[in-house]
């Protein structure tokens, strides 16, 4: 790419993206394809990004994808990792080359958890009827899902999907909220409070998860499908359900060694 390219392509970065926005960072080498949010804290004259994730496990050189959450449509970026830095006001930060537009984003491009999860899909046909379609999720990422279902959606609909929140996942949110600094905790706080707030923000972020069907494929005799889901955009909590869900099923494996071996 000549100099003059180069230099487009930089500005055309910086005019969609700001200070503060949120991006997904996905190593696409790794084999687990562990993903991670930063927050962009700046943008410097030569197009480098400033992020906060100095503490992640990536080496200098290492080439990255930055998918932007929670802005709209996704913007979807590659760079390579530059060095450690610190900002005037001392915050430790990692500093990416100015960012490539990246022309095709992958179609697994992050983590995948197997899990058993009900769920709906909804959409409004031709007549203006709604219709929902109960759902499996047996496997989840915070970019789409794989769905088992007794039915199967028109082709060519307008879908979201709502995911039941599960129990123990509210709970670890709840205790985390009251193991917090408690000069930062309100004296008033009742947990049952807690809980009840907790679930309706999970509801929210969890429900009418607009996407796109990918896949349709009838299971044994075509009374079953599988389907596969891909989200509009990146989705934040279906990330960190699926980093809590990963965190369980590694406690309860050395669970089980240790009483295998006891």
């Amino acid at each position: 790419m000549s100099t003059r390219a180069k230099s487009r392509s930089v500005t055309a970065v910086a005019d969609r993206v700001r200070p503060g926005i949120r991006f997904l960072v996905i190593d696409p080498n790794a084999e687990d394809s562990a993903s991670h949010f930063v927050r962009l804290q700046e943008i410097d004259a030569q197009g480098r990004f400033y992020v906060d994730g100095h503490e992640l496990a990536l080496g200098v050189g290492t080439t990255v994808h930055l998918f932007s959450v929670g802005q709209g449509a996704t913007v979807c970026l590659e760079a390579n990792v530059e060095a450690r830095s610190r900002l005037k006001g001392g915050l430790p930060v990692m500093v990416l080359e100015p960012p490539r537009k990246l022309e095709r984003r992958p179609r697994r491009s992050c983590f995948r958890m197997q899990v058993l999860l009900p769920g709906h899909l909804e959409w409004t046909d031709a007549e203006g009827g709604g219709n929902r379609l109960p759902v499996t999720v047996t496997n989840l990422s915070g970019g789409g899902c794989r769905l088992a279902a007794g039915g199967a959606p028109p082709a060519g609909e307008d879908l979201s999907l709502t995911l039941d929140v599960p129990e123990d996942y509210v709970q670890h949110l709840v205790e985390q909220r009251l193991e917090r600094d408690p000069r930062t905790r309100l004296p008033t706080e009742d947990p049952l409070a807690i809980a009840w707030t907790v679930r309706k923000q999970l509801e929210g972020a969890l429900s009418r998860l607009r996407g796109d069907l990918l896949n349709l494929s009838p299971i044994a005799t075509g009374e079953a499908f599988e389907l596969a889901f891909a989200f509009h955009e990146p989705k934040e909590q279906c990330f960190r359900l699926v980093h809590f869900l990963q965190r369980r099923a590694l406690r309860r494996g050395l669970l089980d060694s240790a009483t295998i071996s006891n």
